[in-house]
């Protein structure tokens, strides 16, 4: 019996020294751990921090590396919602950011002297000298005014452009003459353009129904087209429902003409539902267009 618990007694013993011993490995091993994720951390910080100090020094040569197809735009802002892209990837990979720095609220301000130099820098870099004429004699330096300069001068003509672009579309579904060497290649460039624009079916169909939607006879038209041209340049990317909302306002607001008409009004009629089709022109630009 006494050996019994002799030999009960020894494997308890043998058990407790097997725990202090796995007690004593778990805290051994602790620090370790700890110290590998800090070297993780650190190693992480270095990285950034290298990053950051390549931009800091060379803004566009970083900016070619994030971006090789290193997108310049064009003064017909042809290229607009690309550039804008490729700018806000540049500064997410620099500033190791996890969302957009362009599209906050208070983007580019309160930034150190050294950053708005940098960013501000890209930009004038990967613009056309055109574009940058304007900057420079507008006197804007930092990397806000910059911006929110090139924002107002190019998404405004950015509906303009994909007007026109449409406009060469139905030229080309229209064209009813035989094909040549040059048929492929004005498709593909077409096609090319509104890719890099970034037009949505929704926003091309409601400029189609801009570009052909005949107000109402007594309407007055040219009140008519600056009325929905002036609403729909202050939205961006406007919707189908936005251009059918500001045409449906836009009839109820302008003046109407008496039911009866005169010789001149029935003859403004007729050359308004004549006009060449596909040749939509915004009233604004009319004047400097053929």
């Amino acid at each position: 019996m006494a050996a019994n618990q002799n030999d009960v007694l020894a494997d308890l013993q043998r058990q407790m020294a097997d725990m202090t011993a796995e007690l004593n490995r778990l805290k051994a091993a602790q620090p370790q751990e700890e110290d590998a994720v800090a070297a993780a951390v650190r190693a992480q910080e270095h990285r950034q921090g290298a990053i950051l100090a390549s931009f800091l020094k060379s803004p566009l040569k970083l900016h070619k590396e994030v971006n090789p197809d290193h997108v310049v735009l064009s003064f017909n802002s042809a290229n607009w919602a690309q550039w804008e892209e490729s700018i806000d990837g540049t500064l997410q990979y620099a500033f190791s950011l996890t969302e957009s720095m362009i599209k906050k609220s208070n983007n580019f301000t309160d930034l150190a002297t050294e950053y708005n130099h940098a960013i501000s820098s890209l930009m004038r870099n990967t613009i056309e000298k055109s574009l940058l004429g304007i900057i420079k004699a507008a006197g804007h330096k930092t990397a806000k005014a910059i911006f929110e300069a090139l924002k107002l001068k190019c998404e405004r003509s950015d509906r303009r452009h994909k007007i026109d672009l449409l406009t060469t579309l139905l030229e080309l579904a229209n064209n009813r003459g035989l094909a040549n060497e040059v048929t492929v290649s004005a498709w593909a460039k077409v096609n090319t353009e509104l890719e890099q624009s970034k037009v949505t079916v929704d926003e091309l169909v409601g400029i189609l129904l801009q570009m052909n939607y005949k107000p109402a006879i007594g309407t007055e038209l040219t009140k008519f087209e600056f009325t929905v041209d002036q609403n729909l340049n202050e939205k961006k990317s406007p919707s189908f429902a936005d251009v059918a909302t500001v045409i449906q306002s836009a009839s109820g607001k302008v003046n109407k003409k008496q039911t009866d008409h005169g010789p001149m009004d029935l003859d403004r009629i007729q050359a308004f539902n004549q006009r060449p089709k596909g040749k939509y022109v915004t009233p604004q630009r009319r004047n400097s267009v053929d």
